[in-house]
Formats: C-alpha cells, sequence, structure tokens
C-alpha cells in the first residue's frame, strides 16, 4: 500500500479566532453556550460541549501548541486552522 503525500497550493487563510482570544471572549462555558447551544458531548453523562471546547483550548493554549507543515510554516497559538 503506498501513500502520496499532498502539498497545498496556498497557506491556509489566518486564524479569524485565535485561542487566546476565544477564552478571553468566552471565559465559560455559560458565557460560549449563549452564542452556540446546549448540546452534550454523550447523551450519557455527558458534559456542555462548550464546557470540553474551553478545556481543550485551555490545554492546547497551556502547552503553546505549534505545528510546522512541509514548507516550514510555523504556527503556533492555534490549532485550529
Amino acid at each position: 500500500m503506498s501513500f502520496e503525500v499532498v502539498v497545498a497550493a496556498a497557506p491556509p487563510p489566518p486564524d479569524r479566532l485565535p485561542l487566546p482570544l476565544l477564552l478571553t471572549r468566552y471565559p465559560t462555558p455559560e458565557a460560549l453556550r449563549a452564542v452556540t447551544n446546549g448540546q452534550l458531548t454523550s447523551t450519557r453523562s455527558g458534559i456542555p460541549k462548550a464546557e470540553a471546547v474551553l478545556r481543550y483550548a485551555r490545554i492546547l493554549v497551556g502547552r503553546a501548541t505549534s505545528w510546522s507543515g512541509p514548507r516550514g510554516n510555523s504556527r503556533s497559538g492555534s490549532a485550529c486552522r
């Protein structure tokens, strides 16, 4: 089995809402839920998706995530581009 690496023709657009800004704008799950919805991550014993998003965003920002693409494009502060 062989795999082919596909290189993007253009870099992705800039992040419209970097994670640090998301955490500043929506510091609590309630604040984020006010502009989204109240869905849960699971129908049984799930937590609100807004809470899960903020937890994960704090982990990523706390670890100062970065990624270098195939052409050396370095991005940091957000994994959601």
